[in-house]
């Protein structure tokens, strides 16, 4: 499961507690979720930067351009 699967899985998760009359602790014990991971999964997706991205990181190099003495 990617990165993207693991997220829609975790939102429909959260979306399934948040439409269920049973408090977040009966919900997980229901459902055989550890507690723990389910806030984590939560707080993940609440936050602004949910979707992690990669920057590249350019390293520009120049040569002295100056001549040592020999």
């Amino acid at each position: 499961m990617n990165q993207e699967q693991k997220r829609a899985h975790w939102a429909s998760i959260v979306e399934q507690q948040k439409q269920s009359p049973l408090s977040i602790k009966q919900f997980c014990a229901d459902c055989s979720i550890s507690y723990q991971t389910f806030y984590y999964w939560s707080k993940r997706l609440r936050s602004p930067d949910a979707t992690q991205t990669l920057q590249p990181i350019v390293f520009n190099e120049h040569e002295d351009t100056l001549s040592t003495p020999t």
